[in-house]
């Protein structure tokens, strides 16, 4: 599976390391900060050809106000993943409708971008959030192998925090061409019968409004 990492500005002068195919910076947080690494990271991403995805760490209310500052601070370009981060933040715990909201809004504002939700599993089976993923989503559960997340319609696991946030992509993408095909708005390639019906499952959930 194609590796890939989480990072934010708590990782200044990060690089990728050699197995790296893909990275997700955080931006935004909330509605006024914004990560001090993210020129930085983004560019060392790009030069290094990796597939580049944003993500906001969502506060509880003002949705729709954080969807607009995400877009207008993140450096998007065409075939980038942007992420709703919906987990526990010092002001409380937003929303499932939050989440909606700001997925909603960011569809809006960046047509033809694939937009998913990271969360953990708790969240996801407890919060009223599962099936409201948008295009895809990115799944916290460190320490469990990628192969018991039957359960998930995954895209992306994060399966450890150490030395710094480590990532898999789902075994469809099995290359970084195919992932960077799919993150532009082509269709994955075909799945094995032990891999999960994605499309599938997305025709079963309807909008996510």
């Amino acid at each position: 599976m194609l590796h890939g990492v989480d990072v934010s500005g708590y990782q200044p002068g990060w690089t990728p390391a050699t197995d790296d195919r893909f990275v997700f910076i955080k931006a935004t947080e909330g509605r006024t900060v914004t990560n001090s690494q993210l020129d930085e990271q983004t560019k060392v991403a790009r030069d290094k050809g990796l597939q580049v995805g944003f993500y906001h760490f969502l506060w509880p209310r003002n949705a729709v106000d954080q969807a607009r500052y995400f877009i207008a601070q993140a450096r998007v370009k065409t075939g980038d993943l942007l992420v709703c981060d919906f987990e526990n933040t010092p002001g409380g715990h937003p929303t499932a409708t939050d989440a909606v909201f700001f997925i909603n809004e960011v569809e809006r504002l960046a047509p033809g971008h694939k937009v998913g939700l990271y969360c953990n599993r708790s969240d996801w089976n407890n919060s009223g959030i599962k099936g409201k993923q948008g295009d895809f989503l990115w799944i916290a559960a460190p320490g469990v192998p990628s192969s018991n997340l039957g359960d998930y319609p995954w895209a992306f696991h994060q399966y450890s925090w150490t030395p710094l946030d480590q990532n898999w992509a789902h075994s469809r993408f099995d290359t970084l061409a195919e992932l960077k095909a799919w993150a532009g708005g082509a269709p994955p390639s075909p799945e094995t019968p032990s891999d999960w019906d994605w499309d599938k499952f997305l025709d079963t959930q309807g909008s996510i409004a």
